[in-house]
């Protein structure tokens, strides 16, 4: 047997039981159970460690901290580094989940088979990426913080829930190490929370930053789940963003007062089912799994609807009329800016084509305006089937 299968057989068989002391680079940690079942490595101060008696030389040395996510070949160690991601905490066994089978019924509605293919993923293909989850709702008693909630349940250590204020701090640990990243109440309406999102759904390293301690650059694999109030406005979404996913729960009628118990005794023949089933939908030609038309909306599209500003909303319904009688319209930044009676500035206009609309204008062409004059410039193409160059999506624009 070669020396690098032997020490994966070696990391495979490794186990830390909890109270275990390691070293990791220069510093000593202790593995600790915490309140909700999980384990974690928390540092140890030397002298502390003196004090306790502990014996230095028996001590096992490790290079650094990593995240390898899987669920089905779990390696607490790989190659000398400790893996921070934990087992399933569950033995799973085939069964019956009808409080699960609700809570997802109720969650995604008629997308339910989608809903159980981003959890057949988050299983057994945890390095995938995969949109951001939103589950808005003006109402309370939706549903909305019972399925964080069970996310927890499910993937214990691997699942955290926190606030928008604490995903928008500087010091991260309390969620870079995770698989799902579930923000409760948020409201990310500012531009760089939103694009801090953007980025994280889709980046595979981040930078590790705890108080008192050195950066380290770690794989990221989380997957992000967001419930807010705010059904409209909770983000800006251009109809080009194909990053997230928006479910509208509605409001739950009857109250269990056992519904989560059941939720948990059901988790290990829930597990079963995600492990064996075959998911309802091949890949995507694109780096996330699931298409933008397989999760389209009527949230989604609300959402992105009330992301438009005035300008671009005034742009559509010129377009719109003109386009009812004829079959192109051909204008520059400029014609519109006249036609639209100089209510908005010629950069608000071609911001709004640009990055709102997806419109590209051609070169510089001459080609007849609205007056019938002949002109040249760039000129961008509007039509009844929105098929040209200038509308098409570009996957690689988005990653």
């Amino acid at each position: 047997m070669t020396e690098k299968k032997e020490e994966k057989n070696k990391n495979e068989q490794k186990t830390f039981e909890i109270g275990t002391i390691v070293r990791v680079s220069d510093k000593y940690c202790e593995l600790k159970e915490m309140p909700n079942g999980s384990t974690s490595w928390e540092p140890r101060e030397t002298q502390a460690l003196k004090q306790d008696g502990f014996n230095f030389n028996t001590v096992e040395k490790y290079n650094s901290f990593t995240v390898e996510p899987d669920f089905q070949n779990y390696q607490p160690v790989i190659n000398k580094w400790l893996n921070l991601f934990e087992p399933l905490a569950y033995e799973p066994i085939e069964g019956e989940f009808p409080t699960i089978e609700k809570l997802f019924n109720h969650i995604f509605g008629e997308q339910l088979q989608l809903g159980y293919d981003r959890f057949s993923l988050l299983l057994r293909k945890p390095k995938h990426l995969q949109p951001i989850l939103v589950l808005a709702s003006n109402e309370q008693e939706t549903g909305k913080s019972t399925f964080l909630r069970f996310q927890n349940y499910l993937f214990k250590g691997n699942s955290k829930i926190i606030t928008i204020a604490e995903y928008s701090q500087k010091f991260n640990y309390v969620y870079a190490t995770k698989l799902c990243i579930n923000i409760d109440e948020s409201i990310i309406s500012e531009k760089f929370i939103k694009e801090k999102l953007k980025q994280d759904s889709t980046c595979m390293e981040i930078q590790l930053r705890l108080m008192r301690s050195e950066y380290q650059t770690i794989p990221f694999y989380g997957k992000f789940t967001l419930c807010t109030n705010n059904e409209l406005d909770f983000a800006k979404i251009e109809d080009s963003d194909l990053r997230f996913w928006v479910r509208n729960p509605s409001k739950i009628e009857k109250f269990d007062s056992h519904f989560e118990e059941k939720l948990i005794k059901e988790i290990p023949c829930f597990l079963h089912f995600l492990l064996h089933r075959e998911l309802s939908v091949p890949k995507a030609q694109s780096r996330m799994w699931f298409s933008k038309e397989q999760l389209e909306t009527d949230a989604l599209r609300k959402v992105v609807e009330n992301s438009i500003s005035d300008c671009a909303k005034e742009i559509m319904l010129f377009v719109e009329d003109k386009l009812e009688t004829q079959a192109i319209f051909n204008a520059t930044a400029t014609d519109l800016y006249e036609l639209l009676d100089r209510k908005f500035l010629r950069n608000e206009i071609i911001n709004a084509l640009k990055d709102e609309l997806s419109y590209k204008p051609s070169t510089p062409k001459y080609y007849n305006n609205f007056e019938g004059a002949r002109k040249n410039g760039r000129v961008y193409e509007f039509n009844r089937t929105k098929t040209s160059e200038n509308t098409t999506e570009d996957d690689d624009d988005f990653f």
